[in-house]
């Protein structure tokens, strides 16, 4: 997709790393390299910086102390007017928690009892689950402000929105479905709409963001 760009990404995974040689390898991707990052809160030493990171389905498999140590390490990483981008995390209070449990308001109780009520009623999660592995498997998302609280702290992010022809980030989330279940995509959408236009909330169940650094 991007042959003029070199990409980089970083594995803690000695056979993860592997896979990812092979296949690039297989596909002919000379313009990428794969790197292994000596610690869970470290990059490697010749990593670099990048006009573009992209954060795709990872923020809500970190542990809170994890997301407030990666996130400005990955800003350093990014040239000033560079952008960083977040997608295919769920939101923290999306009404129903489809990511790791399935269940509907889990999101909205205090941790002890939504770890009873996800032990309780959750197909996916297991008795003896704790509530660390919950939060491992992504059970509580992520928000705007918490993504750009961390953020500056290290800098002054800026929150893009979507081209006009795309309309708001309710429309981008609703851009991306499939078909399936058309008549139940579209009433959340519309409920979500509604809740902008009367309180000028906007809530997506998953976050789609584009933040740029402040040259």
């Amino acid at each position: 997709m991007l042959p003029p760009c070199e990409n980089a990404g970083i594995e803690l995974e000695d056979e993860l790393l592997r896979i990812a040689r092979l296949r690039a390898e297989h596909f002919g991707a000379h313009h990428v390299r794969f790197l292994r990052s000596p610690a869970p809160d470290a990059f490697p030493s010749n990593l670099g910086v990048f006009d573009f990171v992209l954060f795709s389905a990872v923020f809500e498999h970190l542990l809170p102390a994890e997301r407030r140590a990666l996130l400005p390490l990955i800003w350093r990483h990014l040239k000033p007017g560079g952008v960083l981008f977040l997608n295919q995390t769920p939101h923290r209070w999306a009404p129903v928690e489809t990511h790791t449990t399935g269940l509907p308001l889990i999101n909205y109780l205090p941790d002890r009892l939504a770890l009873r009520m996800a032990r309780r009623f959750s197909a996916r999660v297991k008795p003896d689950d704790d509530w660390e592995t919950l939060l491992r498997e992504g059970i509580r998302g992520g928000t705007v402000r918490e993504i750009l609280g961390i953020l500056a702290k290290d800098g002054s992010p800026v929150l893009l929105e979507p081209r006009k022809h795309v309309g708001d980030r309710i429309d981008l989330w609703y851009g991306k479905l499939s078909s399936r279940h058309a008549w139940l995509k579209w009433s959340v959408w519309a409920s979500l709409k509604l809740l902008k236009a009367t309180t000028g909330a906007v809530l997506t169940p998953e976050l789609s963001l584009a933040i740029r650094k402040q040259a």
